[in-house]
């Protein structure tokens, strides 16, 4: 992996009777772009915060595609993410200028230079998380913000899903063996 990369998280739901006919509805983006500098890695983050509704423009789409620019992107899990990803371009309104074709090569291209795009593949069950590193506080920090309190306002929403893409990019970093180099 280079030593610059971005761990994405996309929270939807799927959409039920009372939703106008899409499958899948949004809540948030979440996205933590990783730096190797001076044998550290620091993380800038960023999240799209929506608050659950559908997404005929394909806005959520192009800001993951945004966010990757050309850097590696990694994702919790690809099966999910993919499954995501389809849905949301099935609802996509293709009659005006929304085309997410050009978004979803550039996540494409993202996900092939990243080392490890999934840190699923490396961290199966989710028991193994809470005992990843006993002596980590920030992994107990980010875990305890990710389930949050039961507070559905958006800023929870939002540190929430900044914290799970911090998460996934510190696992990622794990996997790839440097974990020593996290603060």
């Amino acid at each position: 992996m280079t030593d610059t990369f971005t761990a994405c998280c996309l929270r939807t739901r799927p959409a039920d009777a009372n939703d106008r006919g899409d499958t899948i509805y949004i809540h948030a983006a979440g996205a933590a772009r990783f730096v190797f500098d001076n044998g550290h890695w620091t993380v800038h983050t960023s999240s799209w915060v929506c608050g659950g509704h559908s997404d005929p423009d394909g806005s959520a789409l192009q800001w993951i595609a945004n966010q990757a620019v050309m850097q590696p992107l990694v994702f919790w899990s690809m099966p999910e993410f993919v499954g995501q990803a389809i849905a949301l371009v099935d609802q996509v309104d293709i009659s005006g200028n929304n085309d997410p074709t050009d978004d979803l090569k550039a996540i494409r291209m993202a996900v092939c230079r990243s080392a490890i795009p999934s840190v699923q593949a490396y961290y199966p069950r989710t028991e193994i998380l809470t005992g990843l590193s006993p002596n980590d506080e920030r992994n107990r920090e980010l875990l305890t913000t990710m389930l949050g309190t039961g507070d559905t306002s958006l800023i929870s929403l939002h540190r929430s899903v900044i914290a799970e893409a911090e998460f996934i990019g510190r696992l990622a970093i794990n996997a790839l063996g440097r974990g020593a180099e996290l603060d």
